[in-house]
């Protein structure tokens, strides 16, 4: 069996061994816990070989013992069977916490610092020191909220499957962070810790195909939110700033994280959400995309994550924009065109400069900037509307067929580097809403060839973007691993 090393995230000790990652891509491993250096960049999940544990043994003619190995006990399924116990019956378990906080203490604190490690680059709303600060008090006095939020981020650690089966602490841990979540007294006096609990829960539900339930968790954390004063008064509320941030910076990030999320469930389930009430001009016009990008290019190098979800926080802007574009009734008319056009110019500016940045400094950015432009486009490619043309149409096509290329080519010469012994930020293991941008670019070069907007002499080969989807049937089957939807998409792709 293989599992992640505990570590108090303090000490600079190291494995025995190299990672298991490391060695099978036969690269370097500094051996560092609970993370190797290059497994924490790339945001692999590192896991080192568990030590052999011995035991004596009495011979039979009782004189002298031997070392053997004796069975390790499966920590992982000691803790699912605990969490069951505590959550599973007809009574609440709340009082039952401090005995199974104390009891699986070490195993809580190595899923969050694997969390702290690699899920954190995908929701960077929990401060790490502050997060140390808290686990170091008595397991008696950890708040409720802190310990579903301890639960939650464990749960993002998880794999999809232990074997064949449904991997049991996945679903116990994802049990009782709901049981703590929906607390009736929890919910009526909500906690920072509570509201990240609940917003890392919904992206896990998101993830595991439950978009109904994810749209309810988010619509709740909102409400908190708002409950506690998290959400912040001034408009347009201020993005959140990159580079490193201090703890009062995590009530703002926290927020940002609802308000992205809520986008997301809204663009793909088509649920009414709550408008920014940003306006096109304050998203438009208040910055200077191409200097903006200068800026933020000069710090990349020092830190690949520097700016990550400061561009993720910006795409939602595009993304409220496009949605209430699409939604909109008096977009069917000569300004909804012109407001049209507009937001095509800046969402694609915007777009071809996060692709200027790579997918290792902005992964998720991308993902939300381009399923707001498809989803501009194909609205468009669908509206029957007399203030549109039929080269409308046709723009909206290329624009498409274009930013489909340009996307193609970035994997495939992260591909090729991978290959000539480069890391490969493709490999790693990713958010939901890259998984939903990969499923989007399929389905779109699987029906290049049949828009219905393409004159006979702009025609595209059938096996144009071939290689290209191959390569990405590849990174969706690779995140079947964690992520349910990958296994849904799949299955949606292979039966189309």
């Amino acid at each position: 069996m293989v599992v992640a090393v505990a570590h108090d995230g303090l000490s600079d000790s190291r494995a025995q061994t190299v990672c298991l990652s490391c060695k099978e891509r036969k690269q370097k491993c500094d051996r560092s816990l609970p993370s190797c250096t290059r497994c924490e960049r790339l945001l692999l999940k590192c896991r080192y070989p568990e030590p052999r544990v011995y035991s004596s043994r009495t011979t039979s003619s009782g004189s002298e013992s031997v070392s053997c190995p004796s069975p390790v006990i499966d920590r992982d399924q000691a803790l699912a069977n605990d969490l069951r116990l505590v959550f599973d019956g007809s009574q609440s378990g709340l009082p039952q916490l401090g005995d199974l906080v104390s009891k699986h203490r070490e195993q809580f604190e190595a899923m969050a610092d694997v969390f702290l490690s690699s899920c954190q680059k995908w929701v960077p709303i929990i401060h790490r020191h502050t997060f140390r600060e808290h686990c170091k008090a008595p397991q008696t006095e950890l708040p409720q909220g802190f310990l579903a939020l301890i639960l939650s981020m464990g749960l993002m650690t998880r794999p999809l499957m232990d074997g064949d089966r449904p991997d049991s602490l996945r679903e116990s841990m994802y049990v009782a962070a709901r049981r703590l979540f929906w607390d009736v007294e929890s919910v009526a006096q909500p906690t920072l810790a509570l509201i990240q609990c609940g917003l890392l829960l919904s992206a896990y539900e998101y993830g595991q195909g439950l978009l109904n339930a994810s749209y309810v968790t988010i619509c709740v954390c909102s409400s908190m939110a708002q409950i506690s004063g998290l959400c912040p008064t001034q408009h347009p509320p201020s993005l959140p700033l990159p580079g490193p941030w201090a703890p009062q910076d995590e009530g703002l990030r926290t927020w940002w994280g609802i308000l992205i999320h809520e986008r997301m469930i809204s663009l793909k389930s088509g649920v009414p959400i709550r408008p920014l009430g940003i306006s096109d001009s304050e998203v438009m016009e208040g910055v200077d995309v191409e200097a903006e990008s200068r800026f933020i290019v000069s710090n990349i190098d020092l830190d690949p994550l520097y700016a990550s979800f400061y561009l993720q926080a910006r795409a939602a802007t595009w993304l409220e924009l496009v949605l209430d574009v699409t939604r909109s009734p008096q977009t069917r008319s000569s300004e909804g065109r012109l407001r049209f056009q507009n937001l095509d110019r800046g969402l694609l500016l915007f777009l071809m400069t996060l692709v200027q940045l790579g997918l290792g400094s902005c992964c998720e950015a991308i993902a939300i900037s381009l399923s707001a432009f498809i989803h501009l486009h194909r609205w468009r490619l669908t509206c029957d509307s007399p203030f549109f043309s039929q080269q409308d149409y046709l723009e909206s096509s290329r624009a498409i067929e274009t930013i489909l290329k340009v996307l193609s080519d970035l994997a495939q010469h992260r591909a090729e580097s991978a290959i000539s012994g480069e890391d490969n930020e493709l490999d790693a293991e990713q958010f939901p809403y890259f998984i939903h941008m990969i499923y989007q670019l399929l389905i779109e070069m699987r029906q290049q060839p049949r828009l219905q907007y393409r004159p006979a002499t702009d025609t595209v080969p059938s096996h144009a973007f071939e290689k290209e989807m191959s390569l990405l049937y590849g990174i969706l089957l690779k995140q079947t691993d964690r992520w349910q939807i990958s296994r849904e998409y799949l299955a949606m792709l292979d039966g189309g």
